[in-house]
């Protein structure tokens, strides 16, 4: 990404969020950007008491290069990119870590017997 003025920063459609740092903390100039995700398919419709998504986003000062995806998992990211009328694509096969999370958070839920 490029900015002119130096002075990008993540903000939010709310009213009430904090100001968060700049992104751009050497100035005007390209910079690359790294997004980590989780929790989007937690409440994908915006129907949510308490927030359920976290991000961690780093900027560097980098020239320009193509976009580049590492990873990616959740549903509502793969109908973003998918596009509108076309059919989000399965998301890839969770891994033994995310089968193990999956199965102590059924554990945690699961009611305890007297």
């Amino acid at each position: 990404m490029e900015t002119a003025t130096g002075a990008l920063r993540v903000t939010s459609v709310m009213s009430d969020t904090p100001r968060l740092p700049l992104l751009t903390p050497q100035g005007p100039g390209t910079y690359r950007v790294r997004v980590h995700a989780r929790g989007r398919d937690t409440a994908p419709d915006g129907d949510a008491h308490e927030p359920v998504e976290d991000y961690l986003l780093i900027g560097w000062p980098a020239d320009p290069q193509p976009d580049e995806i590492h990873r990616h998992r959740d549903r509502y990211g793969a109908g973003l990119r998918a596009g509108p009328g076309r059919p989000a694509p399965a998301p890839p096969a969770g891994d033994a870590e995310d089968d193990i999370r999956r199965r102590r958070r059924v554990r945690l839920l699961r009611p305890r017997t007297p």
